[in-house]
């Protein structure tokens, strides 16, 4: 009823507001991306205007009675890279901020991105970078950062139920996430334990600026993962307007507030909460979970030179079922789980000198769980389960400007400290494990010519397994010709051990960090600056990794905890096992321009690991074959159709073990023939729909998603069904049809 009333209260504002073309303004600070100082005298150009802006000796500029909608703004300065930024969209009476960096122009290839994060990179092989329209309008996000993620080929999703992702087929354990610089375990409700999904993210879309996606080979600035690291940098608000926006749709409600807190103080807060449980309830189709999140972010910009940042990011969550519900739909257990978990910490930006920056930023990351499952048929505690997860965090990074064109240098180091605590009240156990990292690193950029040389190292001490690691990273990056750079990387990534395994195993101190070795090399063609076509090989060898001594035929570090049943069977511990990957990818991504947008890709892949018996398995996320098509198109100047269909080839399962399943009533795996199977491929397409109104003042957003369009029975998994006693499939989401208004004022 609460929709149907705010889309009617809107679809009257719509009919009853003038018509008129309003106007809005653009305004941002452009800054060199290795100093961070201020560029003066910068041309910036909003397409479609004969008249540019120039920037003052603070690095300020402002372009007014610039006309609603989308446009792109150009960045051009002697001795630097243009800047292309897509995506910008102009609002009525509003002030668009956009700041800009500007990479120093140290070879001609295009393949370095100018995006505005508060670290310089280059562009290393298999990084992609996605700003808030492009993550806000994919198809399948549905509110979700980390379903954003598997639009790009070398990710992909481990289900539709779960958010959890797989870089080139690794385990979710191996992607490490960081929100504006701040390590992040887990940024979901009702997490999982030893891996990075959930729900959904506890993160509102609309509160994230950008995301660096980095799939392979990254500098030395991080580490302790192996398989990729996801950068979040979060909005900041306002400094001269107060503006706010809420959004209504099948899933829930949220909104954001925006504005300034004095003369040099800013100030971003948001909220979500869920009503998919209420539907599901008055549906009477079942019990769903239901969650609620909040975000803030507050900017301080102490001096010119100085200025502080504070994110609060978190999220509830939970899933209650009664006892009459669980006999009515068959399920063996009833009772509840709650989840707790948030984000927040202090960043620090110091620029010391005309050469020299840097960042530091302080974090805690909270994780707190309770469950209580009863059995159905006896009514008897089955299990009672309560765990807490802290992390604290330190990390700064130097970055330094050596001389030249683009020469540079950073250096740091990162501290970290995670303390997990497990009390399992139905087993009478308490189980406790810390974590301890202390990293310090360097990387070095050079340039001769038309050729760009990276090399780093990073050391790090990790407890309890009393390992260090020396980590040493290099890449080449030679521009061919003006519109194509070749690339090839090398290294050592060093892997954390996941709290939760280090609890359950007996002796820790035997362990070691497991290592894996990365060669990988790319192509890059950029026909136009907003366009880029990238082939990439990589090759993975993973050594010195965990086995289990209770499951010789597993590959310890695809488990994700908690969700299948192995909390306990990883007591004895050894550091044998071995794995490799191999794989090809082909990337085609264009931005918003011409009235179309792109991501397109595919890859193909294949990772294996090596059991206590020397036979080599398929890792559990090795889909082999992976294809994603991403388009848009804008037929007018207020609308957006974006279509997404991807594909994957399905993940390695053991199969079930009938007979053995029928005895134990339950579902029990063939182990003898573990990974020996393929679920069936895994496919479906998502179409979004925008139709902006821009008002005197205010702006007016319906959107209608369609999830799985075709409604193709994907299966997550295959289990032991005992009411009919046979295995079945058990199968993913049909069609959702989704419908939203955004209104912002």
């Amino acid at each position: 009823m609460l929709l149907v009333c705010f889309v009617s209260s809107t679809l009257l504002l719509l009919t009853t507001t003038a018509s008129a073309q309003p106007h809005g303004r653009i305004a941002g600070v452009v800054r060199d991306a290795v100093t961070q100082r201020p560029l003066s005298d910068v041309t910036v150009i909003v397409e479609g205007r004969s008249r540019p802006a120039i920037t003052a000796s603070n690095g300020t500029y402002i372009i007014d009675s610039v006309r609603v909608g989308t446009v792109t703004i150009t960045t051009r300065m002697v001795g630097y890279a243009a800047s292309v930024e897509t995506d910008i969209i102009i609002r009525s009476n509003r002030t668009t901020t956009v700041d800009i960096l500007l990479t120093p122009r140290s070879i001609q290839a295009a393949s370095v991105e100018v995006v505005a994060t508060h670290e310089s990179h280059e562009s290393y092989t298999g990084t992609v970078y996605l700003n808030n329209e492009e993550i806000r309008r994919t198809p399948s996000g549905v509110g979700d950062v980390q379903r954003v993620l598997t639009a790009i080929p070398a990710i992909t999703g481990s289900e539709d139920q779960v958010n959890d992702v797989s870089i080139r087929g690794g385990a979710p354990a191996e992607v490490g996430f960081y929100i504006d610089g701040i390590f992040t375990p887990n940024i979901n409700h009702m997490p999982q334990q030893a891996g990075g999904g959930g729900l959904v993210s506890i993160l509102n879309m609309r509160l994230v600026d950008k995301l660096s996606i980095m799939t392979g080979g990254f500098d030395a600035t991080y580490g302790e993962r192996a398989s990729g690291v996801i950068g979040v940098a979060l909005r900041e608000g306002s400094t001269t307007e107060i503006h706010g926006q809420a959004d209504v749709n099948m899933a829930g409600v949220g909104g954001y507030l925006e504005g300034p807190l004095g003369e040099n103080v800013s100030v971003i807060v948001g909220a979500r909460h869920s009503w998919v449980d209420a539907l599901v309830a008055l549906l009477d189709v079942g019990k769903a979970p239901n969650y609620g999140d909040a975000q803030a972010k507050v900017v301080w910009r102490l001096h010119p030179d100085h200025r502080l940042s504070a994110i609060a990011v978190m999220g509830l969550s939970g899933l209650e079922r009664s006892v009459s519900q669980a006999l009515m739909d068959s399920l063996p257990r009833y009772g509840s789980e709650d989840y707790a978990v948030g984000t927040y910490g202090i960043t620090w930006q110091a620029l010391w000198s005309e050469h020299v920056v840097s960042n530091t930023a302080v974090g805690v990351a909270t994780l707190r769980a309770n469950e209580q499952w009863m059995a159905a048929d006896t009514d008897t505690l089955d299990e009672q389960i309560a765990s807490v997860d802290n992390t604290l965090s330190i990390r700064s990074v130097t970055s330094m400007y050596l001389g030249g064109t683009g020469n540079h240098a950073d250096v740091g180091f990162e501290l970290r400290q995670r303390r997990l605590q497990v009390h399992e009240a139905h087993l009478g156990t308490n189980r406790r494990a810390t974590s301890n990292v202390l990293a310090a690193f360097a990387s070095v950029t050079g340039n001769v010519g038309t050729l760009s040389l990276t090399g780093g190292v990073r050391v790090a001490a990790l407890q309890p397994v009393q390992d260090v690691t020396v980590d040493m990273r290099l890449q080449a990056q030679w521009a061919v010709a003006d519109e194509v750079s070749v690339m090839a990387m090398a290294g050592q990534y060093s892997q954390e051990l996941p709290p939760t395994l280090l609890a359950y195993a007996d002796a820790t101190s035997t362990l070691a960090a497991p290592r894996m070795l990365y060669v990988g090399t790319a192509v890059e063609w950029k026909p136009a600056p907003t366009t880029s076509v990238r082939v990439e090989a990589y090759q993975k060898q993973y050594h010195d990794g965990p086995s289990s001594r209770q499951r010789p035929e597993a590959f310890v570090l695809d488990d994700v905890f908690g969700t299948n049943g192995r909390w306990r069977d990883v007591e004895s511990l050894g550091i044998d096992a071995m794995a490799h990957a191999y794989g090809v990818e082909l990337v085609l991504h264009k931005r918003l321009t011409d009235g179309w947008h792109a991501l397109i890709g595919t890859a193909v892949t294949s990772t294996e690991y090596r059991d206590a018996a020397g036979l080599w398995r398929p890792r559990t996320f090795n889909n082999r074959i992976v294809a994603t098509a991403m388009l848009g198109w804008m037929p007018a100047e207020t609308w957006m159709v974006t279509t997404r269909w991807n594909y994957l080839g399905g993940q390695a399962r053991t199969p079930v073990n009938a007979a053995a399943s029928q005895l134990a009533g339950e579902t029990v795996r063939d182990v003898s023939n573990t990974n020996g199977i393929y679920l069936p491929p895994y496919h479906g397409l998502s179409v979004r729909a925008d139709k902006r109104w821009f008002l005197q003042g205010s702006t007016v957003t319906t959107y209608l998603m369609v999830l799985n369009a075709y409604n193709r029975r994907n299966v997550r998994d295959v289990v032991w069904n005992q009411a009919v006693g046979a295995v079945t499939n058990d199968e993913m989401w049909g069609i959702v049809p989704v419908f939203g208004v955004e209104v912002e004022i």
